[in-house]
């Protein structure tokens, strides 16, 4: 099949090549744009590389079984396709007595009933071994002393013994749990991974501590990382930028979008340019048919999607939720308020003071008179703007509206038919001919566009440059058409 490379894609195929044959660079980071086909230009490569070199030995490193499957159908026999658990999972549950859990979640009723620590030591322990399996940490006790952790010997001794359990097999473990062993062994070299010749790293602007410390370990004569250095939107969950932990590797640019049109993309680039991303290049190219088949909706917080939902459920216009959308994630906030204000008890533990704080207002006459149970929770959190807009979601919608937004929105998961309707998160990897960009994304940026407005080289803080990467990623979800981006 006949195949057009770019000049950028020429350069990059061109290099590995080179790289194989007399290895200069053991490390390349590939900066792609938004719709620049890299994942096109892996396969490629891959392909290339086997033609010249038929028992050449590469692996794709990939995140989730869906794009594992894709990937593995793209590549063929060019490539090993693997993900970071399936490696794990290999090395720790098949390798050792350790035994998965058919649960999601670690709680103290999955303790052995030889723990006879109380209540409160078990909930401690258990909270404090998932923080450090989600850590860059190799050590409990460093982890401990290094993030100034002040807890009792008991419950540090109680974590070490949850620790020793699950790799001996008598607490059944979470996904996360045997990540954390096989980071542990692989750190320490105990165990060994298969050589490489190349190795090749997918969406590598949020790698999380783990990923990136096995990469340093993987052993491969060649690694090549590609990603979207300004699509790095995850840091709040501790994931970490490979273009900025990898300053000195050489650096090779997909700066084409085939997704977008030339208009789109000069628009997306006079956003980027005056603001984050003074020396980004972007793109369009010209489609063949600007015909609208799919749309979407797309808003920066759950809050704004939930009453998107509702307006769509009142009008009776049909909609489906993006894939990953995690429906009990995204009313978890609200439906927890609304159990406060009802008397009901909580049972998801970061949520319980909405309960202590529902008894303190229903226990005083003053607080009666002075105003309803939801505003007195929003006062008492006046900090998190979260909670201010679950709670104004429910004062708009009243909780019945969001219960039974709820509800639909289960209904919806499985529908193909619609608008689609998800968070600039959740939007990531999405393509849709025509995006509606919601005000709260807009709004989200308003104010940092105006420190720029006033002053040409402001300097965004960390927070102000992930919401700015966010609304990046929103506008890029379009092929053909950008509604409502006011700054884009």
């Amino acid at each position: 099949m006949g195949f057009t490379y770019s000049p950028q894609q020429k350069i990059i195929f061109d290099t590995l090549l080179s790289e194989v044959d007399n290895p200069v660079n053991p490390l390349i980071t590939i900066s792609a744009i938004a719709g620049a086909s890299k994942t096109t230009t892996l396969v490629e490569s891959a392909r290339l590389l086997n033609q010249q070199h038929p028992n050449i030995r590469i692996n794709y490193l990939v995140f989730g079984t869906a794009a594992a499957a894709e990937a593995k159908a793209a590549f063929g026999t060019n490539a090993t396709v693997s993900t970071l658990h399936k490696l794990a999972h290999d090395h720790t549950i098949k390798a050792m007595p350790m035994v998965l859990s058919d649960v999601s979640f670690f709680s103290y009723r999955h303790l052995p009933a030889s723990y006879k620590e109380s209540y409160h030591t078990k909930v401690a322990a258990i909270e404090l071994f998932n923080d450090f399996c989600d850590s860059p940490y190799v050590s409990i006790k460093k982890y401990i002393k290094d993030e100034s952790i002040t807890i009792d010997k008991v419950i540090k001794k109680t974590v070490m013994k949850i620790s020793n359990d699950i790799v001996s097999g008598k607490i059944h473990c979470l996904h996360s749990h045997y990540l954390k062993v096989f980071h542990i062994l692989l750190s320490e070299n105990e165990i060994t991974l298969s050589p490489s010749d190349i190795l090749l790293i997918d969406e590598c602007q949020d790698l999380s501590p783990i990923t990136a410390a096995v990469i340093e370990k993987f052993p491969a004569k060649l690694k090549v990382l590609v990603g979207d250095e300004h699509q790095s939107i995850f840091g709040f969950l501790g994931t970490v930028n490979a273009f900025e932990i990898y300053p000195k590797a050489l650096r090779l640019q997909l700066t084409r979008s085939f997704r977008l049109t030339p208009e789109l993309g000069e628009r997306v680039e006079a956003f980027c340019t005056s603001s984050f991303a003074p020396s980004m290049e972007f793109i369009g190219a010209n489609p063949t048919d600007t015909s609208i088949k799919s749309t979407a909706y797309i808003t920066r917080t759950n809050a704004s999607l939930i009453s998107k939902m509702i307006a769509l459920n009142e009008s009776g216009t049909p909609y489906q939720l993006a894939t990953q959308a995690k429906i009990q994630q995204m009313f978890e906030l609200p439906l927890a308020l609304i159990r406060a204000i009802s008397g009901k008890d909580e049972h998801i533990p970061k949520y319980r003071h909405f309960t202590r704080e529902a008894a303190v207002y229903r226990r005083s006459e003053h607080l009666h008179n002075q105003m309803s149970c939801l505003t007195y929770i929003a006062r008492e959190n006046d900090d998190n703007p979260e909670i201010s807009q679950a709670i104004q979601v429910i004062l708009n919608h009243s909780p019945k509206g969001v219960i039974d937004a709820y509800n639909s929105a289960k209904a919806h998961k499985k529908t193909k038919k619609g608008i689609l309707l998800c968070t600039a998160h959740t939007s990531k990897g999405k393509t849709l001919d025509e995006v509606t960009i919601a005000d709260d994304l807009n709004d989200s940026v308003e104010d940092i566009i105006t420190k720029y407005s006033y002053k040409k080289d402001y300097i965004p803080t960390e927070k102000e440059h992930q919401e700015l990467m966010l609304y990046y990623v929103a506008i890029t979800r379009a092929k053909y058409s950008l509604l409502n981006a006011v700054f884009a």
